[in-house]
């Protein structure tokens, strides 16, 4: 089970900062700290899961496994889109691994 963590950003930050901020929580929080590319085109965040030398774990090998790949992207969907969130936001989650699309 997934424990629930509120983050306190600063209101000031632009879009792409905040959304950076939050997607490196969830890299450290739920993924091993595997790396996270963000990339924002208007209301739209362009998610890129990169493999990373350095860790023991593997986006293709344990998050995106046919086991875990609709919760790893369900979890990274619902924390980026923030629809709680009353201000100006991304609307739209487009995610790939390794620059590929995930089906």
């Amino acid at each position: 089970i997934r424990k629930v963590k509120y983050l306190s950003i600063d209101d000031n930050l632009s879009i792409e900062e905040k959304v950076k901020i939050i997607s490196n929580t969830i890299s450290a929080i739920c993924f091993n700290d595997l790396p996270i590319d963000i990339d924002i085109d208007e209301k739209k965040v362009n998610v890129n899961l990169v493999e990373s030398k350095e860790s023991h774990k593997s986006w293709k090998n344990d998050f995106l496994d046919e086991n875990n790949l609709e919760e790893t992207t369900l979890l990274l969907v619902k924390n980026l889109l923030q629809e709680d969130y009353k201000g100006e936001w991304i609307n739209t989650v487009h995610i790939t691994y390794e620059g590929e699309d995930i089906n």
